[in-house]
C-alpha cells in the first residue's frame, strides 16, 4: 500500500522519522491513512515486481469480492468499513465529537439538500456514516476524553479564579473582575450537575468574557511568568497539576482561545504504550500529544468546538456531545495467544490486533474473515498469501500451506490482505505489526 500522509498544522515533524526512519520532513506529518476512504485512498501495488497501482476505492468498487462480498453483497460489504491511521501529534487536536449513525444520516442528507458541496469545508457531514474511534498508544500518549467529576473540575476552576483576581486589571483596563465572574460561575453550573450548560456558556452563552479569560490565563500561563507557581501551583487546593500541563499545552498552542476553558472540564487521560481508548459518538475529546495507532469506521463527520482554524459548529456540536459524567473509555485488550493483543470495543466496523513476533518464531495465521490491513511498526515482518493447502494424512488432520507469496515489510509500510486469500506471518526481525478486521458486533 502507498498510504496518504496528512500534514495538519498540529503533526509531527520528528516523530515518524523516529518512528520509521522517514526521511526528515520540514512539514508536519499528522495522520498517514490506510484504507478506501475517498478522501485521501491508499495506493495499492497489484504486482510487486511492476508499477501498476489503483486506489483502494476503485478496486473495492470493481472487484468487491475482495472486501468479502459475495455475489456483489451488502452495501457495507462492498466497501472496507474502517480506516486505520498512524497519528502523530506534537500540538493539541480540536475540540471534537462524533455522531451516532442516525444523526451521520440525517446531517448528511440536510447538508445535501441545502447545496452544500460534499468537498466544502464548512460541512460537518461529509458522509452518512458514524465514527467511532479506537486509538492504541505507542509511546507516552496524553487525551482529554468526556466530562470529569464536575468537584474536580470545579476547584480546578476555583483555582483559575483566584489567579486572575490576583493578576488585578485585564487588558482593556478594567479591574479583570467580569473573567474571573464569567470563569467563577462555571463552578456553580457543574455543582448543579449542568455540563451542556457550561460548555454552552463557553463556547456561545458568554463567548467574548471567556476569550478574554483565556487571554489573560494565557499571558499568566507563559513560561516566563511566575504567578502560576506562586499563587496556584505552590498551595494547597491549588490547581491540578494534570490540569496546568494541559493548559499550557493548549494555551502554547491557541492562545486566548476560549476553548482553553472547556479542557478544564474534560477528563485527562494518559495513556503507556500499548494501552487504548475507544471513543463512542457523542463523547466529547481532544487528543494533546503523541504517537498512536488510530482505528474508526470509514468516515470524517467531526463536529468541532474549539483549538482549530478549521470549521466549527457549535450547535450541531452541543446536540451531539453526551452532556454527562461517563467512565473513561478504556479499552483493555484480550490475549488470545502470546504475543497478541486484541482490543474489541462494541463496534461492528473495526476490531484491532497488535502482534509481536520474536526473532525466530512458529508462523502465525490471520484473521481469515474478511479483509484486513496489516501494518508493520517495527523490525521486520513477511507477511505470506497461501495459495494453496494440502491435508496430510496424520490423524491431526495438519494442513501443510503451499505456493505461498511472499511480501516483507519494514516500519511505516503497510499491506492490504484481500477476504479472496488465507495469511499467515512468518520469520521476521523482532516483528511489531497492527492488524485492521471488521468487527463482530451487531449494529
Amino acid at each position: 500500500m502507498i498510504n496518504p500522509v496528512q500534514d495538519y498544522a498540529w503533526g509531527s515533524t520528528s516523530a515518524l522519522t523516529e518512528l520509521f526512519g522517514w526521511p526528515p520532513s520540514a512539514e508536519p506529518r499528522a495522520e498517514v491513512w490506510m484504507g478506501a476512504h475517498p478522501t485521501a485512498p491508499s495506493q495499492v501495488v497489484l504486482d510487486e515486481d511492476g508499477p501498476e497501482t489503483t486506489s483502494l476505492d476503485t478496486l473495492l468498487a470493481d472487484r468487491p469480492e475482495l472486501a468479502g462480498a459475495a455475489d456483489g453483497g451488502s452495501a457495507r460489504a462492498a466497501g472496507l468499513p474502517f480506516l486505520l491511521k498512524v497519528l502523530a501529534a506534537a500540538r493539541p487536536l480540536s475540540i471534537q465529537t462524533h455522531p451516532d449513525a442516525e444523526r451521520a444520516r440525517a446531517g448528511f442528507a440536510a447538508e445535501d439538500a441545502a447545496g452544500i458541496p460534499r468537498t466544502d469545508r464548512r460541512r460537518c457531514y461529509p458522509d452518512p456514516s458514524p465514527k467511532p474511534e479506537l486509538l492504541v498508544a505507542l509511546d507516552e500518549f496524553a487525551a482529554l476524553s468526556g466530562f470529569r467529576d464536575a468537584d474536580e473540575a470545579a476547584e480546578d476552576l476555583e483555582a483559575l479564579v483566584r489567579l486572575l483576581r490576583a493578576d488585578g486589571a485585564g487588558a482593556d483596563g478594567t479591574d479583570g473582575s467580569e473573567d474571573a465572574e464569567a470563569v467563577g460561575s462555571l463552578a456553580d453550573l457543574l455543582a448543579a450537575g449542568d455540563h451542556h450548560g457550561a460548555l454552552e456558556e463557553i463556547l456561545r452563552g458568554r463567548r467574548e468574557e471567556f476569550v478574554a479569560a483565556a487571554e489573560r490565563i494565557t499571558r499568566l500561563l507563559a513560561p516566563e511568568a511566575p504567578a502560576l507557581r506562586a499563587d496556584v501551583l505552590g498551595r494547597p487546593g491549588g490547581l491540578a497539576t494534570s490540569t496546568a500541563d494541559t493548559l499550557r499545552r493548549v494555551a502554547a498552542a491557541f492562545p486566548g482561545d476560549p476553548g482553553l476553558l472547556v479542557t478544564v472540564l474534560l477528563q485527562r487521560v494518559d495513556l503507556r504504550p500499548g494501552e487504548a481508548l475507544f471513543l463512542p459518538a457523542g463523547n466529547l475529546h481532544a487528543y494533546l500529544h503523541g504517537v498512536g495507532v488510530e482505528i474508526m469506521a470509514s468516515s470524517d463527520n467531526v463536529l468541532r468546538g474549539g483549538l482549530t482554524g478549521k470549521h466549527i459548529d457549535v450547535d450541531e456540536l452541543l446536540s451531539v456531545t453526551e452532556a454527562r459524567r461517563l467512565p473513561v473509555p478504556h479499552c483493555p485488550p484480550t490475549t488470545p495467544a502470546p504475543g497478541r493483543r486484541r482490543y474489541t470495543p462494541e463496534c461492528r466496523d473495526f476490531a484491532l490486533e497488535r502482534i509481536e513476533l520474536p526473532e525466530a518464531g512458529s508462523p502465525l495465521a490471520l484473521a481469515d474473515e474478511g479483509p484486513a490491513v496489516l501494518l508493520c511498526t517495527a523490525g521486520e515482518l513477511v507477511v505470506e498469501r497461501l495459495a494453496e493447502e494440502v491435508r496430510t494424512g496424520s490423524a491431526d488432520g495438519a494442513v501443510i500451506p503451499r505456493g505461498a507469496a511472499r511480501l516483507r515489510l519494514r516500519p511505516g509500510q503497510s499491506a492490504y490482505l484481500p477476504a479472496t486469500a488465507r495469511h499467515r506471518l512468518v520469520g521476521g526481525d523482532s516483528g511489531q505489526a497492527f492488524l485492521a478486521t471488521r468487527g463482530a458486533v451487531a449494529a
